[in-house]
């Protein structure tokens, strides 16, 4: 099939467009359950040429880098190309507009793959292509014993059908006007000619009319002069029953989704697009969800919140994220969902016999009652630099803090009472108390990976000590991996550090973000500072301990070999260097009667405001 597919693709070679064909989504049928549509390769790689990536890749502290990885790629294609038979430059201008891949569901057959490609038909590799794809066919045939790459036709008055015969099965297709479609279903394919021609096929409207389709892209579409770059849309619970088809396990699996209200899941879909005004890119992002909610994303009950940082989060913060839950309706769908699968009462009865019981509290009053929902998440890097320095650090809002404390106070004691009173201790930083896995059970831990590490011999990766921390800092319930990390969250809370929502960048994207969405009351919302990872993995690759591993890995690695050769060559940049090409960016979720809609967007370095000096 892969032979048949390459051949397909490679025998656009009618004469130039002419002619301003039917959109893509009118040609498919309704069935559709996967589309991944690009709208011109070519100008989306011109754009991406322009972002803040692209122009990273033409500076001159970088480019000698990028140039010299990429000599040794077209190097290590060499050694293929003769077999393939085109140069990578080929390959990349065969698509010279819209690129799409779609998979048909018709009733009661197998899901058939779809692909849709404009090619320009003066393109000398176009022809190339062709020839040595059919070569291949060719010769697979000879080798697995079929006869390969046998191309019969179908000529109509309008058209003419071809089927090209490969070890998997035969696959058609049709040109038009530089356009090629295939397709492994003959009908599929035929229906859209007949679409093509603007004549309907009986009981099958097109993807256009979808309601499923057409909901998610109106909630993802771009500007009348801008239209998105890339589209794609599933329907989930449609594609799972046509590729499960004659499973009976998965089939019967598909007949749960209704007790956990996942057959309320219709649709999910998005859209890219570049260089959009200010934004360097923007991705819109819809989940379609029937109304009313049940199960699942009935317990998935978001809330609509004013989602400033607090007060301790740090400025130099990787990623932040927090969103606020309605608990007791998680709580109380959660029992339903189970009930439904065990028996009536049999949530309830766990929960007391398991943790009210064990632990001599009510779950319910002492905890679900105290959460008011806000959490939040948080990722800052602990130096110096290494491969797990990013600390994990996660807040839950309470409703009564010193109802908070005594419940932490009763899980402290269950620990120690499992693992001994030297697992957890109490300590105390700038006045403030927490609670802390011990220093003694973190050092054993450490030996032990020592040990293990010095029985395998070499070098070993440098790593951090991850040591639990519990933080009550006012209504703020903080739980995080690092001593380092707890210590800057109690800093910045105090205003001895500087924090996120003082932060110039941060008001201007989350400014962008209500202008965008016409709301300043997202349901979740997502920031991050992705400078700062790459400044950890640029520290980490100058590092004498990757110097080290890189080494021993060269003596039986001729491609870490040269990896370290172009480094010694062409040493890696200056953070202050790049990091202008990687501004701060933000994403956001709000929740209405149809679903979940995201939004993502990056923004050009340009048009940043300047970083603070502090």
């Amino acid at each position: 099939m892969l032979s048949a597919f390459g051949l397909v693709l490679s025998t656009c070679l009618a004469s130039a467009q002419t002619e301003t064909r039917p959109k893509t989504e009118d040609l498919l049928p309704e069935t559709t359950v996967l589309y991944v549509q690009i709208e011109n390769v070519r100008d989306m790689l011109e754009k991406i040429t322009d972002s803040n990536f692209g122009r990273m890749l033409e500076d001159e502290q970088v480019s000698p880098l990028i140039s010299e990885f990429y000599q040794q790629g077209l190097d290590a294609y060499s050694n293929v190309e003769d077999a393939v038979g085109l140069s990578l430059e080929e390959i990349r201008s065969l698509p010279s507009g819209e690129l799409c891949f779609a998979l048909v569901a018709p009733k009661r057959q197998e899901p058939a793959p779809v692909v849709l490609i404009d090619m320009d038909p003066e393109n000398e590799a176009v022809t190339k292509a062709y020839e040595r794809f059919r070569e291949f066919a060719e010769e697979q045939g000879v080798r697995e014993g079929f006869e390969g790459a046998v191309v019969e036709e179908e000529e109509t008055e309008e058209i003419i059908f071809e089927r090209v015969n490969g070890q998997d099965g035969p696959l058609f297709m049709f040109r038009k006007n530089g356009t090629l479609v295939a397709s492994a279903n003959e009908q599929v394919l035929k229906d859209i000619w007949e679409r093509w021609n603007d004549r309907p096929v009986e009981k099958i409207r097109s993807l256009s009319e979808n309601r499923k389709f057409v909901t998610i892209m109106n909630r993802c579409r771009g500007t009348k002069e801008a239209p998105p770059e890339v589209r794609a849309f599933v329907d989930p619970i449609e594609l799972a029953r046509s590729t499960t088809r004659g499973n009976f396990g998965a089939q019967a699996a598909l007949n749960f989704l209704p007790i956990l209200g996942l057959d309320g899941l219709l649709g999910a879909g998005g859209s890219v697009l570049f260089q959009e005004q200010e934004f360097e890119t923007v991705f819109h992002g819809h989940v379609l969800l029937a109304n009313p909610r049940k199960g699942v994303f009935e317990m998935l009950a978001l809330k609509p919140a004013d989602y400033q940082p607090q007060s301790w989060v740090p400025y130099d913060t990787v990623n932040y994220v927090t969103t606020s839950w309605d608990v007791p309706t998680m709580y109380a769908e959660l029992e339903k969902i189970v009930d439904a699968f065990a028996s009536e009462g049999a949530f309830q009865e766990n929960v007391q016999t398991r943790i009210n019981d064990e632990l001599g509290i009510d779950l319910q009053f002492d905890v679900i009652d105290q959460l008011t929902g806000r959490i939040t998440y948080v990722q800052w890097n602990v130096e110096p630099a290494r491969v797990n320095s990013t600390a994990n650090i996660t807040c839950l809002e309470v409703a009564d803090p010193d109802k908070a404390e005594e419940m932490v106070d009763i899980f402290v004691e269950r620990i120690r009472e499992d693992n001994g009173d030297d697992a957890i201790e109490e300590d105390e930083y700038q006045g403030q108390l927490y609670w802390k896995q011990s220093d003694a059970s973190v050092s054993d831990r450490v030996d032990r990976r020592a040990r293990r590490n010095e029985e395998r011999g070499g070098p070993s990766m440098e790593l951090r000590a991850t040591q639990a921390c519990i933080l009550l800092l006012n209504d703020q319930l903080i739980i995080c991996d690092s001593v380092e990390a707890m210590k800057r969250i109690v800093d910045t809370d105090r205003g001895d550090e500087p924090a996120m929502i003082e932060d110039e960048q941060f008001s201007y994207i989350t400014g962008k973000m209500t202008r965008m969405l016409g709301t300043d009351m997202p349901a979740a919302l997502f920031f991050s500072r992705p400078a700062e990872q790459i400044k950890l993995w640029l520290d980490i690759a100058k590092s004498d301990n990757s110097f080290e591993l890189m080494e021993e890995a060269a003596v039986d690695n001729p491609v870490v070999a040269g990896l370290m050769r172009t480094m010694e060559d062409n040493p890696l940049p200056d953070f202050e260097q790049i990091r202008q090409y990687f501004p701060p960016q933000g994403s956001f979720i709000t929740d209405d009667e149809t679903g979940y809609h995201i939004l993502a967007f990056s923004i050009r370095s340009e048009d940043m405001p300047e970083e603070s000096d502090e």
